[in-house]
């Protein structure tokens, strides 16, 4: 749940006549698509646009703080870094987003 498993891929193909490598080809696309199952709690980092890119010291200050690196999970798990494109929101930047999510074992 909270992912796109290889079953989950296949059957939409089947599903809809559209190929496993398009749909995963859409899919790769779009940041919010998973293909592992996600932690607890997913950190979205500043992004790549440069009013974020000017201010790296955010970035710097999550990394210190969980002890991983932008892409990287936490030891147990709980944490994930990932950088995003953009939250649409340059005139506040940077701008970071906290997404608390339940993954069932």
């Amino acid at each position: 749940m909270g992912y796109l498993s290889e079953a989950a891929v296949d059957e939409a193909a089947r599903l809809t006549g559209i190929s496993a490598n398009e749909i995963y080809g859409v899919a790769t696309f779009y940041s919010r698509f998973r293909f592992n199952r996600r932690r607890a709690y997913d950190r979205g980092l500043p992004g790549h646009g440069l009013p974020c890119a000017r201010r790296p010291q955010v970035l710097q200050a999550f990394e210190q703080h969980l002890e991983i690196g932008a892409g990287q999970t936490t030891a147990d798990g709980r944490f994930e870094l990932q950088r995003v494109a953009c939250v649409g929101c340059c005139a506040l930047a940077p701008v970071a987003s906290l997404t608390t999510l339940f993954t069932p074992e």
